[in-house]
């Protein structure tokens, strides 16, 4: 970056992020050989030259790390300039000041293992990088911290054991019925409002309507006798009593894997359901620019393809208001690799303003955009005050 970016980049560092989606699963990557490959990675090592029982051998946690680490150096050169391997690289480096090789591997290995034993590996990256993050909710139950976000998966799963636990253990409802399934949602989607999270749907937003009641209960029967049947107007028709709760109390819902609606039938339904504001990673300036209560969120493309968000932005500005947007949200699976978004982020957005400064914007300007993208249109979202 030029000195102007470096100047912008460290006011940006003063920022506080708010993060709205992580799905962190530690125990997947507690180990720093399977933390650096996973199976992307794995696949272009492969690419490179490296030898398929070599690979294979990366993720044998049997072998030491620092065995693993001396078969996977020779191919580093090829591969660490690649997403998400060269974001978690520089995170390593930024929290341990090291450089990984064979001679600090194993203790950098061993802080982690440390971390994840005293529960703090989450915490303490998020403290290193100042921000705040939206975990899943049962990761947020396990820490007791907020705000967490509820899979609405499990509205829709009464025949998963998991589902019918979790619901029963939120509402007090036994699933012994259709009747007591849908109370059970309507009482947990009140008690999660209650502890201030939001909802979140992780599959692509499509067919949701309570149009056809007759039918249900006979649906509901077959699934719990684990027949295996089209549970498609199920699924449609919890989803949509799910909404209406969530409508009744103002809550946000994410929408982590966008839409797969037709143009009108979205604009349909966000008209319809106007009252949920909708953190949504999505592109669609149209419906931004035309539904008060659709938000874009960018997830990790800031990190995975940081030339496709610049010029995101850059449409953006001339289309919809800046408080329609926001950046921080990578759907990682280790903190490691979230941090490594969080540096891309600030990065991608002092080089961007950099250039605004020198033809339309000054710092105090730039500030307060930077402020929305990266912590105040979430925190509204969220409920959590940045003025």
């Amino acid at each position: 970056m030029d000195i102007q970016a470096d100047g912008i980049l460290s006011k940006l560092n003063g920022l506080e992020i708010f993060d709205t989606f992580e799905n962190f699963k530690i125990s997947a990557a507690s180990d720093i050989i399977t933390l650096l490959t996973p199976p992307h990675i794995r696949t272009l090592l492969f690419t490179s030259g490296m030898a398929e029982d070599n690979i294979q051998a990366l993720s044998n946690n049997s072998i030491s790390v620092l065995e693993r680490w001396l078969l996977l150096e020779p191919f580093l050169p090829y591969v660490r300039h690649c997403y998400p391997l060269n974001i978690c690289l520089e995170a390593l480096s930024s929290i341990y000041n090291l450089e990984l090789s064979k001679f600090t591997v194993d203790g950098v290995n061993s802080k982690l293992r440390e971390a994840d034993e005293n529960n703090t590996r989450v915490a303490s990256v998020m403290k290193k990088f100042n921000v705040v993050c939206v975990t899943p909710y049962r990761i947020n139950r396990q820490n007791n911290a907020l705000p967490a976000a509820f899979n609405m998966e499990h509205f829709i799963s009464p025949e998963n054991k998991s589902s019918a636990e979790l619901l029963e253990k939120i509402s007090g409802t036994a699933n012994n019925c259709f009747d007591d399934w849908v109370q059970a949602v309507e009482i947990s989607v009140s008690r999660l409002h209650e502890q201030n999270c939001c909802l979140r749907l992780t599959r692509p937003l499509e067919k949701v309507s309570k149009s056809s009641w007759a039918g249900m209960e006979d649906i509901y029967k077959n699934l719990m006798e684990g027949k295996n049947i089209d549970k498609t107007d199920f699924s449609s028709y919890m989803l949509a009593f799910a909404f209406d709760c969530a409508r009744k109390l103002k809550m946000t819902v994410q929408l982590s894997r966008g839409l797969a609606l037709e143009a009108m039938a979205a604009h349909e339904f966000f008209n319809y359901y106007r009252e949920i504001n909708f953190d949504c990673f999505s592109d669609d300036l149209e419906l931004a620019g035309i539904c008060p209560n659709f938000y874009i969120n960018t997830g990790a493309l800031a990190a995975k393809d940081p030339e496709w968000t610049y010029a995101f932005l850059t449409r953006a500005m001339n289309r919809i208001p800046v408080n329609k947007i926001s950046l921080a949200s990578g759907d990682f699976s280790a903190p490691e690799e979230a941090a490594g978004f969080y540096l891309s982020v600030r990065r991608l957005l002092a080089r961007f303003f950099s250039e605004r400064v020198r033809w339309d914007m000054n710092e105090k300007q730039y500030m307060y955009i930077a402020g929305l993208w990266l912590n105040g249109v979430a925190g509204g979202l969220y409920h959590r005050d940045y003025n």
